[in-house]
C-alpha cells in the first residue's frame, strides 16, 4: 500500500469513528478530537483513548486505559498484530469499558 492509499483508508476509519462517537454524544459524555494524525476520544471520567496513524509502518496504533495495540491492514480489515483481533472489536470493548456504556461500532 502506498502513502496515498494508507491516508485514504485511515482517513475513512477516523471519519467513521468520529461519526459514531457523535451519535453517542447525546446519550453519554464522550468527545472526539482529531489533531493531525492523532484522534483523542475523551470520556466523562477523564480517561482517554488515543488512535494514531503510523504512516511509515502503515499501521494504526490504539492506546487505551489498559493496553496498547498495533494494527496491520490485512484483507481490508485492521488486525491487531499481537491478539489477532479486529480493530473495531477492540475499540468497541475499550470504549464501552471506559465510558461505562455499551458502545457499538
Amino acid at each position: 500500500m502506498n502513502d496515498l492509499e494508507f491516508y485514504n483508508i485511515t482517513n475513512s476509519l477516523m471519519l467513521s469513528i468520529e461519526n459514531k462517537i457523535d451519535e453517542y454524544n447525546n446519550k453519554i459524555d464522550i468527545e472526539c478530537e482529531i489533531n493531525n494524525d492523532v484522534m483523542y476520544i475523551s470520556f466523562k471520567n477523564n480517561s482517554k483513548i488515543i488512535i494514531n496513524r503510523q504512516k511509515f509502518l502503515k499501521q494504526i496504533w490504539l492506546a487505551t486505559q489498559i493496553n496498547g495495540y498495533h494494527f496491520n491492514y490485512l484483507n481490508k480489515c485492521w488486525i491487531c498484530n499481537r491478539t489477532g483481533l479486529n480493530f473495531w472489536k477492540i475499540l468497541e470493548i475499550s470504549c464501552s469499558s471506559q465510558s461505562g456504556y455499551k458502545i457499538i461500532f
